[in-house]
Formats: C-alpha cells, sequence, structure tokens
C-alpha cells in the first residue's frame, strides 16, 4: 500500500470486470486537494479505468510512475495495476472521506 495525504493506493493483482477504459486527457488525477486547491496526480504512462460504483478507480503503469502533490514528498511507483481510494475515516456519525 502507498499513502500520500488523503490517496490510497493498493496494488492489485487483476480489475473487477464493472470497470471502463477513462480518457484522462493525459493527466492521472487521483484526488483534488478541497482545502489547498493542490492535486495528487500520476506522472508517467497511465492507463486510467473508473466504475460507477463507488469512488475507487484504477491505474495501469506500463513503465510505472511517480504520484505527486505540492505538500507531500514524490513517491515512485513501479509497474502494475493499482487501485486508487480515498481515504475514509470514522467519525460517530459515520464514515467520511478525508481531505487534506
Amino acid at each position: 500500500m502507498i499513502r500520500q495525504g488523503d490517496v490510497l493506493l493498493v496494488r492489485v493483482a487483476e480489475m473487477p470486470r464493472q470497470v471502463e477504459r477513462y480518457d484522462n486527457g493525459g493527466r492521472c488525477l487521483v484526488r483534488e486537494g478541497e482545502a489547498t486547491g493542490h492535486a495528487h496526480v500520476i506522472e508517467g504512462e497511465v492507463e486510467e479505468y473508473r466504475t460507477s460504483l463507488d469512488e475507487r478507480f484504477y491505474a495501469v503503469l506500463e513503465g510505472g510512475g511517480v504520484l505527486v502533490h505540492d505538500e507531500h514528498s514524490a513517491l515512485t511507483l513501479e509497474p502494475g495495476l493499482y487501485r486508487l481510494q480515498p481515504q475514509a475515516e470514522w467519525t460517530p456519525e459515520g464514515a467520511r472521506w478525508v481531505t487534506d
């Protein structure tokens, strides 16, 4: 698992069937910072797949990549398939997405 702020990347063996290729326009935006406007972005050659079921999506990195954010150290990603999802936390009111 790889964590950067409010983002969690998990390396997985296979992709679920209910995903579709997503045209990311050449920029794999993992999560936009709601408080600062800074974004978590994967740099490199990335194929992105999304599902309508929840906020998780998948990234295929043939040659590896780098997860970058203005307020965190860059993290090197090995080639492979990753499930990307925002971090959640439990509160007395229930679960909520963590934001930077």
